[in-house]
């Protein structure tokens, strides 16, 4: 430490200049917020100027590591106050390297389990409000996932915490359906690899996930087109997914590539392509529309249209079906029926019912 104090009894005129380089984990428990990681270096520099009730900090340089990877970088200044909100006027410049977002996590779980993450930001507080603007943030996912997202968040309170005014635009590339599901926290089927691009936008109570361009999956096995929106509600409650708005768009050599999608095996039945739109009607996400077919060759033709009131438990299925075959055993081959080759066969009805029964009429 080195400069002045012009007033010891008042202690006033403060005017001091601090160095410092600690290694010592034990050291940096007891002088640090509970909250942060537990650091086992720092150091900084910082210029301190005041008197009393109210101090100001001017931190040209501070670092800060631990052994599981956490690295902070900050610089900048604030004002600290003897009285609430006890820090005015702070504004921050700062990295951070971090093995996975675990430390946010416990102010909203809305924030996906990303990791490892880079970012940069500029952070301020006035009032007991923090807001973080201009961050960019990089995570990887494996040897080819890269998820980069840039954005801000107007505030962040700690007593109660709160998380609100988030906006982000995101961009995700080359992941996997199974590292999807396990940062947001939703099953989804294993389609890969995701690409996708999308805003998001909320608080730790309602957020959206806006202007949503997502491909899954390749050509030559299944692949996925999706465009909407999802709104998403309280992370922890009973429906974390409120409402969707999704145009689906499917296309596979073969039909058996979709029993990835229905949790269960799908006849080989032919090329298959097909076209949904996801909707949220009274409180059940379902198909609003839906147009599929079945193609194989001349020999086998499937017509699939209608609609299905709740998606998630597959029930309120309306559905028009229109089959076409050159005969019986173009029909018995792919479930290794053997029937003997008739006539050209030509099925048509209306399907009805739910995962536990169906009928078709």
């Amino acid at each position: 430490v080195q400069g002045s104090i012009d007033n010891l009894n008042t202690v006033s005129g403060i005017d001091l200049s601090y160095t410092s380089n600690i290694t010592d984990a034990g050291l940096l428990a007891w002088l640090l917020p509970d909250q942060l990681p537990q650091f086992d270096t720092l150091s900084y520099l910082a210029h301190v100027t005041g008197g009393p009730g109210r101090l100001v900090i001017v931190m040209e340089r501070f670092e800060a590591t631990d052994p599981d990877g956490h690295a902070l970088n900050i610089s900048g200044e604030a004002q600290v106050l003897d009285d609430e909100p006890y820090v005015e006027d702070l504004e921050l410049a700062v990295s951070v390297s971090v093995p996975n977002l675990d430390y946010v996590r416990q102010f909203s779980e809305a924030v996906p389990k990303l990791g490892p993450v880079k970012a940069t930001a500029n952070v301020s507080m006035n009032g007991g409000v923090l807001a973080i603007h201009d961050i960019k943030a990089t995570s990887t996912a494996g040897k080819s996932g890269r998820v980069n997202a840039e954005g801000e968040i107007t505030h962040i309170s700690f007593s109660p915490a709160n998380v609100s005014g988030m906006a982000f635009k995101a961009r995700v590339e080359g992941v996997t359906a199974k590292q999807i599901s396990d940062a947001v926290d939703l099953e989804l089927p294993d389609i890969s690899p995701v690409t996708a691009q999308a805003e998001y936008s909320g608080s730790d109570k309602k957020s959206a996930v806006s202007g949503l361009v997502l491909q899954a999956g390749h050509r030559g096995k299944l692949l996925l087109d999706a465009s909407g929106d999802i709104y998403i509600g309280d992370m922890s409650g009973d429906r974390p997914l409120t409402s969707v708005s999704l145009d689906i768009a499917l296309h596979a050599p073969n039909s058996a590539e979709l029993g990835v999608l229905t949790g269960g095996t799908v006849p080989a039945l032919g090329f298959f392509t097909g076209n949904a739109k996801i909707r949220e009607t009274n409180g059940l996400i379902g198909i609003a529309e839906l147009d599929a077919s079945i193609k194989r060759g001349k020999d086998f033709n499937v017509q699939l249209s209608g609609t299905m009131d709740d998606l998630i438990n597959v029930s309120g299925i309306n559905m028009r079906l229109d089959m076409n075959a050159a005969d019986l055993q173009a029909i018995g081959q792919p479930f290794d029926v053997k029937l003997p080759r008739e006539g050209s066969v030509s099925i048509a009805g209306n399907i009805r019912g739910n995962r536990e029964q169906v009928s078709l009429r």
